[in-house]
């Protein structure tokens, strides 16, 4: 700071001049961007930080008590005024808040004490008192207001969003709190603590007295709070035996009892049995009902498997109930290879009829099968191995392999045998079965058979000769009539699938006389064929008969006054091989002593004369193999042919 009497440098805080004794004011000017510096030695500028609240800025008439000197620069003393006027470009002047002045000030750098120039100094004058005058005013500038930034619109919709938000989660809780009261309605949940904790502590002291039973309760072991079944879900499970296994052990006979009064009680039911009742009184499930319920499927079947256990455990297994249960204690015949084999039928030959039975259902029962009749359910859990198995059909395709479908077949042939059965009433093979106590040729499997004794059977013989080989076999029969007739021979066992001849192995010799026999049946199908209408007439001495067409082409015919006979056409030969003979006797006491013969009538000549028409079926017809089947077809149409004799014309003829 200078005096502005003197010019002598003064110290900030000072009021007075030193010098001069001249007032001083604290003045601060604006500094010129760019001030007119003398010529002289630079002085350095000094920049001092604006302070924290700037002075006020108090005009003082610089006039007033000291002209201004005749080497300062004029314009360079109304600077600052003239710089408020018209600021200049990088002036120092900013926008300031209204609080403060428009125009920032700067102290001006000080002056140093001596400034050289070229004119002499001016002398300064002696003290005089300060005469005070009115301070000059000036003019206020008009202060800039700041252009204030446009307030944010209010956000109304996230508040809104807010505003529903919470609403919603209000009511989310105190519909949790509803619910809650309604399933603890007694929970103290709004009262004191102390009365909370002593209301769960009692209903917690209250569940105990309930969930308990006394010790002498035989059923008290088996009581359990974290345990409350035996049988957790016996209404929605099918159980098995091994279900019933603790430690590869079976559980207490008390425990089976428990589980199956369960079975009833989950229906609120209730029993005589005293210490039962009370332990399901003291279960928190337990509810007690008197109306009627009705066991379903699940349920029906735990129950069966339950009391055919206690049965067995108490000794009280009931035979006349269900005969099945005699078989528990022997379960060797149950065949276990009946899912990957065919069945051995040295496996099955000593079974009686209810063991087949089990055995064939045995396949059903590893797969796990239900069985509608309870005998065979109830026996089936009695098996440690039997898992039942809900989901299980035994009649869809695809649920049973090719050794099951097959064993399942076989035993029920096997069953049907042991049965007993007779013979349907349009069998054929029923006249072969009689005639033959065993087998039609008992030795075909291992001796070659020779034409004469094939060609001479009728062709169902044929048919059981030529089956015989492959039921040795045990090969299983898919023509019904044929099974029929094998399941009532003792040595037949079948044992491969029905149809299936892969498995069978035949010997040379059993081919071969399969091959003769089919040769056989092939000749009698072609006799069947021919062409049996009557319209073959041939004329004998007074009398002409019909006969069938085929006749003609393969017989040969001799005829005289007294005869009249057939021969086989590939022999030629009336010394034999004759098949059919009709000749005229006198008297019955020429053709009485003759065997197979057959009075067919009387024949009456024009002299009155009356003859015994007779036909003879000779034994010793010698006659090749293979027309067997022809002089058996020729003796089967006899009947057929002896009503078609005429007499000639002047002859009568009589019927015998």
């Amino acid at each position: 700071m200078f005096c502005p009497n003197c010019g002598k440098q003064l110290s900030d805080e000072s009021m007075f001049c030193g010098n001069c004794g001249t007032a001083v004011s604290k003045v601060t000017l604006p500094v010129e961007p760019n001030p007119v510096i003398p010529p002289a030695e630079e002085a350095p500028v000094i920049t001092e930080a604006p302070s924290a609240e700037a002075a006020p800025v108090v005009p003082v008439d610089l006039t007033a008590t000291q002209p201004i000197p005749d080497n300062i620069d004029e314009t360079l003393a109304f600077a600052p005024y003239m710089a408020a006027e018209t600021p200049q470009p990088g002036s120092f002047v900013q926008d300031l808040p209204e609080e403060q002045s428009l125009f920032a000030t700067e102290e001006l750098p000080p002056v140093p004490a001596e400034i050289p120039c070229e004119e002499p100094p001016v002398p300064v004058a002696p003290p005089q008192e300060p005469v005070y005058q009115a301070p000059v005013v000036y003019p206020e500038p008009v202060p800039v207001a700041p252009v204030a930034a446009p307030a944010p619109a209010p956000k109304q919709k996230n508040v809104a969003i807010i505003v529903l938000l919470s609403v919603l989660c209000c009511l989310v809780l105190a519909l949790a709190i509803y619910f809650v009261c309604l399933m603890f309605p007694d929970m103290n949940l709004f009262g004191p603590a102390e009365k909370r904790e002593k209301s769960s502590s009692s209903q917690r002291k209250e569940e105990e007295e309930e969930a308990s039973l006394p010790e002498d309760n035989k059923y008290a072991p088996y009581f359990s709070k974290e345990q409350p079944y035996i049988l957790e879900n016996s209404d929605t499970v099918y159980y098995g035996r091994q279900d019933l296994m603790r430690e590869d052990k079976l559980i207490s006979l008390d425990e089976l009892k428990l589980a199956l009064q369960e079975i009833y009680a989950r229906h609120g039911d209730t029993t005589d049995d005293e210490e039962l009742q009370a332990y399901f009184e003291a279960q928190p499930w337990y509810e007690e009902n008197s109306s009627v319920y009705t066991l379903n499927d699940c349920e029906k079947s735990n129950e069966l498997l339950l009391c055919a256990t206690i049965a067995m455990e108490e000794n009280k297994v009931e035979l006349n109930r269900n005969p099945y249960l005699a078989y528990i204690d022997d379960k060797d015949f149950m065949l276990s290879y009946t899912s990957t084999d065919y069945i051995h039928k040295e496996d099955v030959s000593g079974l009686d009829k209810l063991q087949l039975i089990l055995v064939k259902n045995g396949i059903y029962a590893r797969k796990g099968y239900i069985f509608e009749d309870k005998q065979l359910q109830e026996f089936f859990y009695c098996m440690d191995w039997y898992v039942p198995n809900s989901k299980v059909d035994v009649t869809k395709a695809g649920v049973l392999n090719q050794y099951e479908e097959s064993n399942c077949q076989v035993l029920d042939l096997w069953v049907i045998r042991e049965t007993g059965m007779d013979f349907s009433s349009d069998n054929p093979y029923q006249e072969v079965y009689d005639l033959y106590p065993n087998y039609v040729f008992k030795y075909s499997s291992s001796s070659s058979l020779n034409k004469q004794a094939v060609y001479g059977l009728s062709l169902e013989e044929l048919c059981i000769a030529r089956n015989e080989i492959l039921a040795r076999h045990g090969y299983t029969f898919t023509d019904e009539q044929l099974l029929e007739y094998f399941l009532q021979r003792d040595w037949y066992q079948p044992t491969l699938p029905p149809g299936n001849t892969d498995a069978i192995t035949l010997t040379d010799i059993e081919r071969e006389n399969i091959d003769l026999i089919r040769d056989a049946e092939e000749e009698i199908k072609a006799v069947e064929n021919l062409d049996t209408r009557l319209t073959y007439t041939v004329t004998g001495n007074g009398y002409s008969v019909k006969l069938p067409a085929y006749w003609s082409t393969h017989c040969k015919l001799y005829s005289d006054s007294e005869y009249l006979g057939f021969y086989e056409k590939q022999s030629h030969s009336t010394a034999g091989g004759h098949l059919f003979t009709l000749k005229l006797y006198a008297t019955d006491e020429d053709y009485r002593d003759a065997p197979n013969y057959s009075l067919l009538g009387y024949l009456t000549d024009s002299n009155g004369v009356t003859y015994h028409l007779v036909a003879h079926f000779p034994t010793d017809v010698q006659y090749e193999p293979q027309s067997a089947t022809m002089y058996r077809k020729m003796r089967d149409e006899f009947d057929r042919i002896s009503t078609t004799i005429t007499p000639a014309s002047g002859y009568t003829y009589t019927k015998a």
